[in-house]
């Protein structure tokens, strides 16, 4: 009579259970050998079109994009409005105050920024993609021009009197001023095509994004007591004294957000050209961090009529001041784009895309502009690989 082994349907299960998982990891496996679809290297291969219009298949291994971006950012809910008439400085430069940052009622400033893809689909249809943005700007801000008591003060220019003219100070008002760096990493899988060719790809993944704004605001006083040893009230100036003092207060309000997010891609080759759709939806917690700084300039003039030279110069820094805070953001991305297939594997691209962070984004001078939103919205263009 044969001896029962107990192991063997233990050691039945463990070997169903380790092929399963093998099963699973081949398909998460993000990484990938770089000749696993044993590529022929030949990217300007004339592009394969289907002159009758039957369908194209979907592209398979690995794929790259790069595109810069051209985009407007929403400005904070406290800046301040730009028909002041003041000069006006920001991306692309000095714009007159009837169009500084006007897209329709949506208030804004341009700037630019750059995206970058890669990833892979299999034959099995799926794959990953990854991507990373980034936003440099906008930096926008107007000067209010101001008097000074520092000028030229007696001389003489070809035997004349050089009257007394006052300099000009540039005061500083931030409007908006931001960047934006943005990394995801999505698993994607593709289903069946349509009857009329078009894929759809869904996804879901992790999202990465770091937004920083940053505020300046200078004001200037004059006054009569002495502010060289600290900090007068700018409520009581006395526009006739021989003291000016600037005080600058900048503030750094850094959203560091992490979370999770589903979203899709649908495309559709036509020839030469093929159009493509994403849509994100994304949820994130946000760690807040406001860093406050404070300076101060002070100078002192001789008294007397007209303004003296200046006597003394004295700067001063307040301790900086952090305070942290967290918020939940929730948002979502839309990209559309149109590629036209120069090559079997390269094409230029050109689109449009939408990033809103609804609410929860830190921006302005104080920790009360902690709930706020941010809109971009804009044009891309590049060259893709495989896509």
């Amino acid at each position: 009579m044969a001896t029962k082994l107990p192991g063997k349907r233990l050691m039945a299960f463990v070997i169903a259970a380790f092929l399963s998982c093998t099963g699973w990891a081949q398909e998460f496996q993000p990484l990938i050998e770089p000749d696993y679809f044993g590529p022929d290297l030949q990217f300007f291969a004339p592009a394969v079109v289907d002159d009758y219009g039957g369908q194209q298949l979907a592209r398979t291994g690995f794929f790259a994009t790069y595109e810069r971006v051209f985009t407007n950012v929403s400005r904070p809910k406290d800046a301040p409005p730009d028909n002041l008439g003041f000069p006006q400085i920001g991306d692309p430069g000095t714009q007159p105050a009837s169009i500084q940052g006007q897209f329709g009622s949506f208030e804004g400033d341009w700037t630019w920024g750059d995206r970058y893809e890669l990833g892979y689909m299999t034959q099995d249809d799926h794959g990953w993609l990854c991507s990373v943005t980034t936003v440099t700007g906008p930096n926008s801000s107007y000067i209010i021009p101001q008097d000074s008591l520092e000028g030229f003060v007696g001389g003489e220019d070809g035997g004349g009197t050089v009257p007394n003219i006052p300099a000009i100070i540039g005061l500083e008002q931030s409007l908006n001023k931001a960047s934006l760096t943005s990394v995801e990493v999505n698993k994607v899988w593709r289903a069946d095509p349509f009857h009329n060719g078009t894929v759809f790809e869904p996804m879901v993944g992790v999202r990465y994004a770091r937004f920083i704004d940053y505020y300046k605001h200078d004001i200037y006083g004059r006054f009569d007591a002495d502010p060289l040893s600290g900090y007068p009230d700018f409520l009581v100036p006395n526009i006739d004294g021989p003291f000016e003092v600037i005080r600058t207060r900048k503030a750094d309000f850094d959203n560091m957000m992490l979370g999770g997010q589903l979203g899709f891609r649908l495309h559709r080759q036509f020839g030469h050209w093929s159009l493509s759709g994403e849509v994100r939806a994304f949820a994130m917690q946000n760690w807040q961090f406001l860093s406050i700084y404070e300076q101060q300039t002070a100078y002192q003039y001789e008294q007397g009529t007209p303004p003296q030279p200046r006597i003394q110069t004295i700067n001063t820094s307040a301790p900086p001041t952090y305070v942290d805070n967290h918020e939940f953001v929730w948002g979502g991305e839309f990209r559309g784009n149109v590629s036209y297939d120069i090559t079997r594997d390269i094409m230029l691209k050109f689109g449009v895309t939408v990033l809103d962070l609804g609410q929860g984004v830190g921006r302005g001078g104080n920790l009360n502009g902690g709930n706020q939103d941010v809109l971009m919205a804009g044009l891309n263009f590049g060259i893709s690989y495989n896509r």
